[in-house]
């Protein structure tokens, strides 16, 4: 949410982080510095091409070498414009920055040609240092909007919060094959059932059926990416976690709500990866609750007290980390 003058929205990428990166502080000194004056430029050469005709062969097409090609390019600065405006929206601003930019070319010794034999090189650099200034500007508003209450990550008391879906929609015909649990039977605990086997892989229906399993498990979901609960970081893609489900704690602990990310261990390090565990553990850290002290764990407590936290778990090692989610339940709660 975002805290909007005397109300509380929902945070808008758009209007509430992206609108608010000062673009005339990017500095394209950098992105001159690492254009090498001797890189190789993509050459040109003219060819003759027509298609043959023999009496005893089928047409097919021939080409000839005529020479190469002397056409000196210019570097057009409309066109690079036009190549970030997805990055910097405002077109005269745009404008600047590429200024900048071959004013720092043209002070190394770039001229014209050599700038019209790299321009195609030098609009790629330049779109990755306006990518990389977009992240970092983006992550600091984010973080300090956090950290000042402007931007909230908590569950409304007014009835405005997000809500499941009362139902979901399945390709699956009626009789298809369910998802059998440790007793052989159907899944008891999912929100929605029945639960299919086809509509999920085969990570996903072991986690599912150990989530099943647990006795201290009050329900579990399968979050729908792009459909259903997303969470916004200060990059645009929201994060959909792939499950969602509530534990009944000790007798003197509210119960809690995990929101579960699970990645494939090829995706270790990756950098989405890394970026969606900074963004969970930084909510982690900083996570408060009205007058409440900031806690351990990203927590965002309900009406009724429960609360909430998110986790990012590797495919390779979620047998050993989803226990720790209930080892210290209860086990004494009758569940309805």
């Amino acid at each position: 949410m975002f805290a909007d003058g005397n109300g509380v929205r929902e945070l808008d990428y758009e209007t509430d982080i992206l609108s608010r990166i000062g673009w005339r502080d990017f500095s394209p000194e950098k992105v001159a510095s690492r254009i090498p004056d001797n890189a190789q430029a993509a050459e040109g050469q003219l060819q003759r091409i027509w298609l043959r005709r023999r009496s005893t062969e089928p047409e097919h097409l021939s080409t000839e070498y005529i020479g190469a090609n002397d056409e000196v390019l210019a570097f057009d600065p409309a066109h690079a414009v036009r190549m970030i405006l997805d990055i910097v929206p405002n077109p005269f601003v745009g404008r600047e920055i590429v200024g900048c930019l071959l004013t720092a070319l043209r002070e190394r010794g770039f001229n014209d040609v050599h700038l019209g034999r790299l321009a195609r090189l030098i609009t790629e650099e330049l779109r990755k240092g306006l990518d990389t200034y977009r992240n970092v500007t983006a992550e600091t508003i984010f973080k300090r909007d956090v950290e000042s209450g402007r931007i909230q990550f908590r569950l409304r008391i007014d009835g405005e919060n997000w809500e499941m879906p009362r139902a979901v929609e399945t390709a699956e015909p009626e009789g298809s094959r369910q998802i059998l649990g440790r007793t052989g039977g159907p899944l008891q605990k999912s929100l929605f059932s029945p639960v299919y086997e086809n509509e999920f892989n085969s990570d996903e229906r072991e986690i599912a059926v150990y989530l099943d399993g647990e006795s201290a498990l009050v329900w579990w979901h399968r979050n729908v990416a792009r459909r259903q609960y997303g969470i916004q970081g200060w990059k645009k893609a929201k994060i959909y976690p792939d499950f969602i489900f509530a534990v009944h704690q000790q007798e003197d602990k509210t119960d809690r709500i995990t929101i579960l990310e699970t990645k494939g261990d090829q995706l270790d390090n990756n950098i989405d990866t890394d970026y969606k565990r900074q963004l969970l553990v930084f909510l982690s850290e900083n996570f408060c609750w009205e007058n409440a002290r900031p806690v351990g764990k990203l927590e965002m407590l309900q009406k009724d007290g429960d609360t909430v936290h998110c986790e990012l778990v590797l495919m390779n090692e979620w047998k050993s980390r989803l226990p720790e989610f209930f080892r210290e339940s209860s086990v004494t709660r009758d569940i309805t």
